[in-house]
């Protein structure tokens, strides 16, 4: 069996996490960690402290005055800030497969991708998912409507089944988890 869990970095996705390891350690499935990574999301690091002089238009004087650029050079190319966040979001990713998968076959993906539920979907797809677990803010109504809903969109979608774990749930499973 492999399941396919969605994770965006916050507490609220590690929560479809939680869930599935508590039935991981017996079931042993292979479990496929996915972040996708919106490109507007990152961002390039720039250099700080970036001064230059110039004379501004207009001045009597003609005095050269330092000023500080609003907008100083990156530091790094777009490629270069992709590959950071890829290796980052790795990074996070490994770190949830040791904390919540010890003993488990987990593999972790990391997609670049503008439309998130598509790229949720054909991972599933591509990866040969059995399951595709997610955690949701459990938001309905006006809430929904005005953010929109991943969630929503990838259960619509899928060609497997959705589990959908809410914040309650993992308030749950960790006091479980502590008896």
């Amino acid at each position: 069996m492999r399941v396919l869990i969605t994770l965006d970095g916050s507490e609220i996705s590690e929560s479809a996490a939680v869930a599935v390891s508590q039935w991981a350690k017996d079931i042993k499935p292979e479990v496929l960690l996915l972040m996708v990574l919106h490109p507007d999301d990152i961002k390039q690091t720039s250099r700080g402290g970036y001064h230059y002089e110039v004379t501004p238009k207009g001045t009597m004087s003609g005095q050269l005055l330092a000023v500080a650029d609003q907008n100083p050079p990156p530091a790094e190319s777009r490629t270069q800030a992709i590959d950071r966040a890829r290796s980052e979001t790795s990074e996070y990713l490994a770190s949830v497969a040791r904390t919540y998968f010890p003993g488990v076959q987990t593999e972790n993906i990391v997609d670049l991708e503008e439309d998130v539920p598509d790229a949720v979907t054909r991972t599933a797809e591509r990866q040969g998912a059995d399951l595709v677990a997610m955690g949701t803010h459990g938001r309905t109504g006006l809430g929904q409507v005005m953010l929109g809903s991943v969630a929503e969109a990838v259960v619509r979608h899928a060609t497997v089944p959705v589990l959908l774990v809410g914040p309650a749930t993992r308030e749950q499973l960790q006091s479980d988890r502590a008896s």
